[in-house]
């Protein structure tokens, strides 16, 4: 754990499935802003079940994702 003004990244997880392949892949980012866009990346290039997890086992699926990208 960091001390008082040390930041620690929050990892994300971005949890997808590729249209014929068994299971499913996992990519960590360390910001939300990364994983946000690796998520963006891999919905526009046909991948499926797109979701985020975070640390704390919270989980963002693409409806959720879409609204926060339209909002930038």
């Amino acid at each position: 754990m960091g001390g008082l003004g040390k930041i620690r990244p929050m990892p994300f997880t971005v949890y997808a499935e590729y249209p014929g392949r068994p299971g499913h892949s996992e990519f960590v980012r360390t910001t939300a802003a990364g994983a946000m866009l690796k998520a963006a990346d891999l919905i526009g290039t046909g991948w499926l079940d797109v979701h985020i997890c975070d640390e704390k086992h919270e989980i963002y699926w693409p409806g959720r994702l879409t609204q926060a990208m339209s909002k930038k």
